[in-house]
Formats: C-alpha cells, structure tokens, sequence
C-alpha cells in the first residue's frame, strides 16, 4: 500500500497502488476518520471524495483528499448561515492558516442528510456551472465560481460540513484559487477529456508536456513529502514564549 502522510492542515492522503480510474479515487478516499463529535462521519467523507473526484478524473485534474481542518471551518462557516438565517458571505469565518477557498449552497428547501444522496445534490449543482466556463478563454468568468474552485488543479485537499438544521452545506478547499493571473486558468482547468487520466498508465503513449507539471507529478509528490516531514520536525518545538522559563535580560543599555 502506499505511504499515508498528514500536514498541517490536516491533509491525509494514500498513493495509488493499483491502477485504473476506480483506484485513483479510492487511495483518496481510503484513509478517513471515523465519525464522533469532531469528524464528519466516515461514509460522508467517501461520498464528498468520490463524487469530487470522479469529477476531477474526467478532466484529467488530480484527485482531492480529505482536510479536517478544512472540514471543522466549512461546519463553523455553516452554522454561522444558520444562525444569520443566509447565507452568508464566502469566508465570513476565517481559518486560522489563511484563507481557504469556499463554495456554499442554501438555504435548501428540504434538509439535508449526511449521506450520499445530499452530498451528490450539492456537488452535482456546482458541477453544473460547467456550462458557463469557456475553456477557449480562460480566466475569471461569472456563474461558475464553485466549478472552477472544486476542479481547480491546485487545489489538493477538502473538507465539506451540513449546518446542524441541514438548510445550509458549506466545502472549504486548500490551496484556494486566489486572485491569480489568467494564464494560470489554462494550467489549472482543464476540459473534459475521453481518455483516462495522466497519472494511470498510458504504456508508450507521450502525455502533453503541461499534465506533466500537474501537482500529481512524481517530483511534486517527492517536494510534498519533504515539506511534510519538515513541517511535523517543526512542530516539535514550542516558541520561547510559551515556555515557562526565565530568560536572560539582552538589553544593552
């Protein structure tokens, strides 16, 4: 099996050992928390993997895994539309390591259930915005902000939470898109293609030279794991001023 490894966001994620569109999403979605107080439960983060990444699959986009720390401000940012009875502005609750990405719907009719009938409505409806993206003309465009954050290639990580009424459902997404250049649309979304995705075996067959920078690259994995391990060596340590200890007096004059 493949290596799992967390960062500090809370992105877990498992290499593809087998091979085939099927276990591509299935290494995404094979490490999940179990459900209690703190964690979405167990088959709702398979359901909001399989159906984003069979999405993302079909537009040769790599697939997502799951974040808690992405997961616990989509809940807050939800239950704070319940609360205003809205919803809310995208990011009105703000993570504590910058700003995620955010897509949002509600308030619905019915209320939503954590299973996979609610997440593949909601999913579905901001997959639905592909209609108003134009690929031969890449860059911000109106009535498709949520496809463009949940296909976005660089995006690697996602964490989708119900309000406790189930009126409002809230994903929040790591890295966001940010305010970027248009040109990074072009690398970053890419149209439906009838063919497997790049990172399953082609045998001879020459990929395009842009799917081989995409963040599923053997060196950008390498580049991940590197900064993976030093971010937890980091985390070891406390900051000075945390630490019960009296500090010499450096003030020279």
């Amino acid at each position: 099996m493949g290596d799992v490894s967390q960062s500090r966001h809370g992105i877990s994620k498992k290499l593809p050992e087998k091979r085939g569109k099927q276990a591509a999403v299935a290494a995404a979605t094979e490490f999940v928390p179990e459900g209690d107080d703190n964690n979405a439960p167990a088959a709702w983060i398979q359901s909001v993997l399989l159906l984003h990444n069979e999405r993302r699959a079909a537009h040769w986009t790599p697939p997502l895994v799951w974040s808690q720390e992405c997961y616990e401000h989509a809940r807050m940012q939800a239950q704070a539309c319940e609360a205003a009875d809205r919803r809310l502005t995208k990011n009105f609750v703000e993570s504590l390591s910058g700003r995620h990405g955010q897509n949002s719907l509600g308030p619905s009719r019915k209320e939503l259930k954590w299973d996979q009938a609610a997440a593949e409505h909601v999913v579905t409806q901001w997959y639905s915005e592909l209609e108003h993206y134009d690929f031969h003309h890449p860059g911000p465009q109106k009535g498709c902000v949520n496809f463009i954050q949940m296909m976005w290639a660089g995006t690697c990580s996602v964490g989708m939470a119900l309000s406790s009424n189930g009126r409002y459902c809230v994903a929040n997404y790591f890295p966001p898109v940010g305010n970027v250049l248009a040109y990074k649309y072009a690398k970053n979304l890419h149209p439906p293609c009838d063919l497997p995705p790049p990172w399953i075996s082609q045998g001879e067959q020459e990929l395009p030279e842009i799917y081989k920078k995409v963040p599923c690259a053997e060196s950008n994995w390498k580049r991940h794991e590197e900064v993976t391990a030093l971010l937890d060596e980091g985390a070891k340590y406390k900051p000075l001023d945390t630490l019960n200890v009296d500090l010499p007096d450096l003030d020279p004059f």
